[in-house]
């Protein structure tokens, strides 16, 4: 079970921009209203925002997120924690397609944070990382 506290990933924020109805999506908005325990990364400020094709809704997506906790920790020493996730990873000849996803990640790890997301690619990392992810409607 978890603590209580999540985050969510891009994939979950693009469900949300694009107004898609699914478990995760209906999740990340009753956080958002809430707010209680739903914290965002650096990494994830920036996938959002940088996705965003006009400024009217790059304004208001701004005036979301800074409603959110962030998480507070060194960016340097989030760098280096995931590339060494990275590294380790690669030398047992798993191959994370996207790089960033091992910074989210160590973000997660090091905050006790669970992650909520739609990319297969964190279900792989988990199985060799010890972080929290939501799992069909439960947290794990």
């Amino acid at each position: 079970m978890t603590n209580g506290k999540v985050m969510f990933d891009i994939s979950i924020w693009i469900n949300y921009i694009k107004g898609v109805n699914e478990v995760r999506t209906e999740l990340l908005k009753d956080k958002i209203f809430s707010s209680y325990n739903n914290f965002i990364c650096p990494p994830i400020v920036q996938e959002i925002l940088q996705g965003v094709s006009d400024a009217r809704k790059f304004t208001h997506l701004k005036s979301i997120i800074d409603d959110i906790k962030r998480i507070e920790a060194n960016p340097y020493e989030m760098s280096v924690l995931a590339a060494q996730m990275y590294f380790h990873l690669r030398k047992k000849g798993i191959t994370i397609r996207k790089p960033n996803d091992c910074l989210i990640a160590t973000y997660a790890i090091n905050s006790n944070i669970t992650l909520v997301h739609n990319d297969k690619g964190y279900d792989e990392l988990a199985k060799e990382c010890p972080f929290k992810i939501f799992y069909n409607c439960s947290f794990i």
